[in-house]
């Protein structure tokens, strides 16, 4: 089940429609304002799009390196898909239409969870104790200290001035606001 809200000015949150799916979903990316690219908890097919009627259309003719995927996140501008897989240590970056992907691996890529798209074409992608800034290109740009154990899920604002980050620490579960230099 997917429900799709609108935000006013003042901030009021509105239920405006309630999507029926098939499956558990993982994660929402906008394609535009009638899809979603969506991440699901399938092992075998681990993305479909979904449209504002419910209708589904599974993407079984991309291949990912891993058996499993943690996050995702989708750039309509570069029709670029982003999957963090935690159990190989990498970030996969696809240009959705291209025949191949490529598997981004470095030492500061550890156990990746979270990913988000920031500004001036790059991701941030939560890994064990920090985040990771990359260009879509894969190239590592900077680490954030964000002194906080099992980072999970990163949004950064539309300005990139500010980061906010959610752990998975079952003992210290925390959310925390950090500026980033802009």
């Amino acid at each position: 089940m997917i429900a799709l809200l609108s935000v006013s000015r003042t901030n009021d949150i509105t239920l405006t429609r309630m999507v029926e799916t098939r499956f558990q979903c993982l994660r929402l990316s906008n394609i535009d304002n009638q899809s979603f690219l969506v991440g699901t908890w399938n092992k075998q097919i681990p993305l479909c799009t979904v449209d504002i009627l419910g209708n589904e259309e599974y993407i079984t003719n991309v291949s990912f390196p891993g058996t499993y995927y943690n996050d995702s996140e989708y750039i309509v501008s570069e029709k670029l898909l982003a999957l963090t897989i935690r159990g190989i240590n990498g970030v996969y970056l696809r240009i959705l239409g291209n025949d191949r992907g490529k598997l981004v691996k470095d030492k500061r890529i550890s156990r990746p969870m979270g990913v988000c798209a920031g500004p001036r074409g790059t991701l941030f992608v939560c890994c064990d104790h920090c985040i990771v800034q990359m260009t879509y290109q894969g190239d590592v740009v900077t680490t954030y200290d964000v002194n906080m154990k099992l980072t999970k899920r990163v949004r950064v604002s539309k300005d990139g001035s500010r980061m906010a980050v959610v752990n998975a620490d079952p003992n210290n579960k925390q959310i925390k606001m950090f500026k980033t230099p802009t």
